[in-house]
């Protein structure tokens, strides 16, 4: 994961860093369900 953040400033690093806490939701939930299907 490349992580770019640092470079950015104010709303766009913000923009950014929002994006990519949304994929590692999406990736944890996907996890998530797996385990659960597992179980």
């Amino acid at each position: 994961m490349s992580d770019l953040g640092e470079y950015l400033e104010g709303e766009a690093r913000c923009n950014f860093l929002i994006t990519k806490m949304k994929e590692i939701k999406s990736i944890y939930m996907n996890l998530k369900s797996e385990v659960a299907s597992i179980d």
